[in-house]
């Protein structure tokens, strides 16, 4: 029976917290109501500019909700002082966030508490603190929609942004973390504000949405962290229910990273180390990143259940992504003669220790330091120069430890006895609206008939029905008729990850991939490449280093096969017939006829110049540009069903271009780009000119004809603001429209006829 002192005493905590709010609050700033966000106008945020987050002021709609739920989470009598998922449900809330040009904007959000230990929430003076994660509902502030504010002391405060910058100075996904001053629900303090490892994230960082894992975090009971098993899951899940060929690469990704996990289960240390051969890559970001972590005395963010992983689809690799390092220390942290820790490192650790320590010096320290100075508050550079002194002794430490082959037997005996009777282990199909269930042992399974929503929740990792709890453990693109769980069971860890479709070409320091439905013929005397498509599904990929002088000839399938759906190279997923990624491009020129592609050229992470691109009859796009800096001499697409020339995430530029027959945009700049046409002739297209999402586009000497909407300029994504247009000496005649325009876009004419 509860004593009826403490039932007074919470309950007169309750009231007082609930009289002291609205007298705190009133006094806080004064509200502001603003309808037109300045954050989201076309100058605010594009590719030549944008603003600086000074504070943020969030204020709950339903505060007696929101205090008592943070009540019961500081009053509660948890296991290991975890917090229930049951006090982590979302609240709406009005938030503004204030700029250093004196700017602000307000936005609709939901946000609730975050953290897995009670560590994240705390009483101060009668008031409730907590780490937040928040969600914005209707826009951005640069570009972040998601992220979390953490109470400093959660993530050691600076030391949280300094592992953050330095592994983003390593080229390794780290989230933008800084310091800021919030007041939540009317109480000022400075919070740690870190984005959220999200598709914006991965923009930022030049990348293509692709599938994001993490560790499960696997529990019986929701008010107790207790890892019995170790799997992976899927954060993005909806990204894989967009069309099959997302859905395929998912799986196959999940799949190969949950083997690593799974691997480790007999391995060296379960806790920390993923068997990489698994992954079937290239490893050099993890041989960074890895013994980096390390270093800094204890691995917490190389615990499988804190790892995150991204899945490159372009690269058809994983990809590390720093979280939660727990780094308590930046000063005087080296390890010691005969240190427990040496006991507990694995070869993988041992082995890449001198190639992690070559690429930290690397890195200048002074610049290093005068980049993230503003930021690093309180540090002075002698501090950051004695981190990396120390990350550096340690890496020499650990490169000297006496190591041998770990050789194990892999196998998934054992590996879920600690499950109980409700939880169920699930192997899912090529044909995937039939699972395979199975218990602990796989000696009692049965087929089940499932819907999307279900697979979505499987390999998100909570997917449940019936009181039972299911765990996605493998893809196996065999039917189902053919499956055997006692043969499943014995090579699990046996399967060949070769991909014995794929051709690697190496010619003229640049490297040419492509698959069986590719036939090629290399003239290396006229330096020309001639390609012939054998179906739909052939795909071609110029990449590393510099591709000069070639001219690339592609012939597109005239067969399209609709069951051809999977556009695949290998473990990549291409929209691009022909795509050029990650490569210098010097005086290249392009011609593509009969795409049956997304793309019929896509350049992606590339730079450099063309001299010709000329596309013919496109089934969808017939170019497509993410992530580049390219000029192009001349640009020639004759008909595309949809947009003839496409520009993302980039900078580029075109001497002159001759667009005709586009089913949609004739020229669509989107996603913070940057655009100039110096001359120009575009004919018969719904839209002209578009410039959308963040993007600049300026336009000189461009006559269109026989167009629906001439030019538009506007917002499309939440993640980014208005568009701006800028047409000089340019004209557009037999329009239906002119011009379509937001509240956030501009669109600028010098010298037009009309």
């Amino acid at each position: 029976m509860l004593n009826i002192i403490d039932y007074l005493k919470k309950n007169l905590l309750i009231l007082i917290v609930l009289l002291i709010y609205p007298i705190q609050f009133s006094n806080s700033k004064d509200k502001i109501n603003n309808s037109y966000c300045e954050q989201t106008n076309y100058k605010n945020y594009n590719i030549n500019n944008s603003q600086t987050i000074s504070s943020i002021k969030i204020d709950v709609k339903n505060k007696k909700k929101w205090f008592r739920n943070s009540f019961q989470v500081i009053s509660s009598k948890s296991l290991n002082n975890s917090i229930s998922k049951k006090n982590k449900k979302r609240y709406k809330a009005d938030i503004i966030i204030y700029f250093n040009n004196d700017k602000f904007c307000k936005f609709n959000a939901k946000i609730r508490l975050h953290g897995d230990f009670r560590d994240h929430i705390k009483l101060v003076n009668g008031n409730f603190l907590s780490s937040l994660d928040i969600k914005i509902d209707n826009g951005h502030a640069n570009s972040f929609t998601n992220f979390k504010l953490f109470l400093p002391e959660t993530r050691f405060g600076v030391n949280e942004i300094l592992i953050t910058e330095l592994f983003r100075e390593l080229k390794i996904l780290s989230p933008k973390t800084f310091f800021v001053n919030a007041e939540i629900n009317g109480i000022e303090s400075k919070y740690l504000f870190q984005e959220k490892i999200v598709k914006e994230m991965l923009e930022k960082n030049l990348k293509r949405e692709g599938p994001i894992f993490e560790g499960l975090e696997d529990s019986v009971n929701s008010d107790f962290i207790f890892t019995r098993i170790f799997l992976t899951r899927i954060v993005n899940s909806k990204w894989i229910l967009k069309n099959k060929n997302n859905e395929i690469i998912s799986f196959k990704s999940f799949n190969n990273l949950n083997k690593s996990y799974l691997a480790g289960e007999s391995g060296f240390d379960r806790r920390f180390f993923i068997d990489h051969k698994f992954l079937n890559q290239d490893l050099e970001k993890f041989r960074v990143f890895e013994p980096i972590l390390y270093s800094i005395v204890y691995p917490h963010g190389l615990g499988k259940n804190n790892r995150k992983f991204f899945y490159n689809i372009l690269s058809g690799e994983f990809e590390p992504i720093y979280y939660d390092g727990d780094i308590k220390k930046i000063t005087d942290f080296k390890y010691k003669e005969n240190s427990e820790i040496s006991k507990l490192i694995h070869p993988f650790i041992i082995k890449n220790s001198k190639f992690a320590l070559k690429k930290l010096r690397e890195i200048s320290i002074e610049n290093f330091y005068k980049k993230n100075q503003k930021n690093l508050i309180n540090l002075s550079q002698n501090e950051v120069s004695e981190f990396f002194k120390n990350i550096e002794y340690n890496l020499i430490f650990l490169s000297n430890l006496k190591y041998s082959d770990l050789n194990f037997s892999k196998s998934l005996k054992n590996t879920f006895s600690k499950i109980d009777n409700n939880e169920k282990l699930v192997i899912a199909f090529k044909d995937q609206k039939i699972i395979y269930v199975c218990d602990k042992s796989f000696s009692n399974c049965y087929f089940e008939v499932i819907n999307d929503i279900f697979l979505q929740k499987l390999i998100s990792g909570s997917a449940k029905k019936n009181g039972q709890t299911y765990y996605l453990i493998s893809y196996d693109d065999k039917l189902r008729n053919k499956f055997d769980p006692k043969t499943f069971k014995e090579n699990f860890f046996n399967e060949d990850y070769s991909n014995n479709n794929i051709n690697l070409v190496s010619i003229d320091n640049f490297k040419i991939v492509h698959n069986e439905d590719i036939q090629m013929n290399i003239n290396e005397s006229k330096k020309e490449i001639n390609i012939k498509q054998l179906s739909n599904r052939g795909r071609i990929l110029f990449e590393n280093n510099e591709i000069k002088d070639w001219h690339i000839i592609f012939i597109g399938s005239t067969n399209y096969d609709e069951t051809l759906t999977i556009s695949n190279l290998g473990t990549r997923l291409l929209t691009g017939c022909v795509t050029f990624y990650n490569q210098k491009i010097s005086g290249v020129k392009v011609t593509i006829k009969n795409s049956v592609c997304e793309d019929g050229l896509n350049i992606v992470s590339s730079f450099g110049n063309l001299k010709n691109i000329t596309i013919q009859n496109s089934s969808s796009d017939a170019f497509d540009s993410d992530f580049s800096k390219v000029k192009i001499e001349e640009l020639n697409i004759q008909k595309a069903l949809n947009d003839c020339a496409d520009f993302s995430g980039g900078s580029y530029i075109i001497s002159k271009l001759n667009l005709s027959s586009c089913g949609d945009k004739a020229i669509s700049v989107g996603e913070k780009s940057y655009l100039k046409v110096m001359n120009g002739i575009i004919n018969d297209s719904t839209y002209g000119i578009v410039s959308k999402d963040s993007s600049i586009t300026d336009i000189t000497n461009v006559q269109l004809n026989d167009i629906d909407i001439c030019y538009a300029a506007y917002n499309k994504k939440k993640e980014f603001s208005g568009g701006y247009l800028n047409i000089r000496n340019s004209n557009c005649l037999d329009f239906k429209i002119n011009e379509e325009i937001d509240k956030f876009s501009k669109i600028d004419k010098d010298k037009i006829q009309n």
